[in-house]
């Protein structure tokens, strides 16, 4: 099917959005190539609405929340840094965003004289705790909030074997931060029974954006946008809407995009099979 071509000034289309989301000025050629594929006029105006409410963070937004996450632990906690281990929230040996925010932890933790454990791989943190009781669990972004329901029952798990095992009697506790999570995993975190903290809450780009009859046109656009997307691509199905249909508007410069961010922006491939210029990249394995 070939889709009709849109005759419109897509300069002045895509001007007031450069103004407020300046970041994507340097990517000029993918946000073009992006809305020329749209077949109608209101799925473009659907698209720079949502790219006017992402959530970008850039370099200084990732060190201020770094030393907001020092504050937090150390301030607001009050945490000692002899007993506090720092625990990326990564479950295997493949690289992520957690392990991420602690290498960048390091120099600013020394800045303010800090010394926890810092340990990569959630099971590792059982070796330390002993000496390091107290954990604290980070990661960059909660789409769904299954990450870190996983990683705490299974760290609780591995605890309670571990101080059954060795006859320990002493208490552990168990935190976690998040930067920046969707506020639909609001009630997952509170049903872990845990103290975390969580920067910024972000809405459901479409569900808590538009309501009525608005809201059903910008799903059926979002929809007929996502039918001109490859069904699968290495044997990764399509995630519609985002992962867990999450409605993510985020982007982190320089990270790996979350699968939770609407599969639009991202999505190598079309339904001919042909390469996309897509908005952002992610690596899946």
């Amino acid at each position: 099917m070939k889709r009709k071509k849109i005759e419109r000034n897509l300069f002045n289309l895509t001007l007031g959005l450069m103004v407020k989301q300046p970041w994507l000025q340097d990517l000029n050629k993918p946000l073009l190539s992006l809305l020329e594929e749209c077949t109608y006029e209101r799925q473009q105006s659907l698209l720079i609405e949502l790219l006017s409410n992402f959530e970008f963070l850039d370099s200084i937004k990732i060190k201020q929340l770094l030393e907001r996450t020092i504050s937090q632990i150390f301030n607001d906690w009050g945490l000692s840094d002899n007993n506090t281990q720092i625990v990326a929230m990564t479950y295997d040996d493949s690289a992520d965003s957690g392990q991420s925010l602690l290498w960048s932890l390091k120099p600013l933790l020394a800045q303010e004289d800090k010394h926890p454990k810092l340990v990569n791989r959630v099971g590792s943190a059982i070796r330390h705790l002993d000496q390091y009781p107290n954990i604290v669990l980070i990661d960059e972004f909660a789409g769904t909030g299954s990450t870190v329901t996983n990683r705490v029952k299974q760290i609780k798990a591995d605890i309670d074997n571990v101080m059954k095992n060795k006859k320990w009697d002493f208490e552990v506790s168990i935190k976690a931060i998040i930067f920046v999570g969707m506020e639909s995993t609001r009630n997952t975190f509170e049903s872990l029974n845990i103290d975390y903290c969580c920067f910024n809450w972000l809405k459901k780009g479409i569900a808590q954006n538009y309501a009525g009859v608005a809201l059903k046109k910008a799903y059926k656009d979002m929809l007929r946008l996502e039918s001109y997307l490859a069904n699968e691509v290495s044997d990764k199905p399509l995630p519609s809407l985002g992962y867990g249909r999450a409605e993510a508007l985020y982007y982190h410069e320089g990270g790996n995009l979350p699968n939770s961010v609407f599969p639009v922006f991202w999505w190598p491939k079309s339904y001919t099979g042909e390469n996309r210029t897509p908005l952002f990249f992610r690596f899946q394995k």
